[in-house]
């Protein structure tokens, strides 16, 4: 039998867009997030040569990257993880939790209705970042896109019957 994960050599692409709408108002940023885009973000995801799936942002900001990172270091291909991620989103952004937190192997994060603060536990350095914001409202289709293209991806047999 191969020593190889099914899906090996398989290369999977996904591009998806989400338009990030302009709040009025004298601010359109929310407190703490002036890094945010107002404007288009396109999402690319694919897999590399050994099946794990990436994901990458235009125009790339802080944030982003640190959605990016996230998802690939602590939600991977698991459907639980994405399930439970977005239920958590969910349940803030519907009101039915005043917020939610999520501590993962890398990422700490602190959903609440109107921001997501995301600190990376171990940094450039080995040590906490500081945290980064995002809307609650754009990470959820975010996670929503990323749940449904690893959802396809053949590495999913690997825990089939888990």
């Amino acid at each position: 039998m191969p020593d190889t994960a099914p899906g090996v050599g398989t290369r999977s692409i996904a591009i998806f867009i989400i338009r990030r709408e302009m709040t009025p108002g004298p601010s359109t940023q929310p407190e703490g997030n002036e890094a945010m885009p107002n404007r288009t973000i396109i999402g690319k995801m694919k897999t590399d040569e050994r099946g794990w799936p990436q994901i990458h942002f235009a125009p790339e900001n802080e944030s982003l990257h640190a959605v990016a990172a996230f998802l690939q270091a602590d939600v991977g291909v698991f459907l639980p993880s994405c399930d439970d991620l977005l239920q958590a989103i969910r349940g803030v952004l519907l009101g039915t939790e005043e917020e939610s937190s999520w501590n993962g192997d890398r990422f700490l994060l602190r959903i609440r209705r109107d921001l997501v603060s995301m600190t990376d536990m171990f940094g450039e350095s080995g040590v906490n970042s500081a945290p980064v914001m995002i809307e609650t409202f754009l990470l959820e289709p975010i996670v929503d896109v990323w749940r449904d293209f690893v959802s396809g991806l053949p590495r999913q047999r690997e825990f089939a019957g888990t």
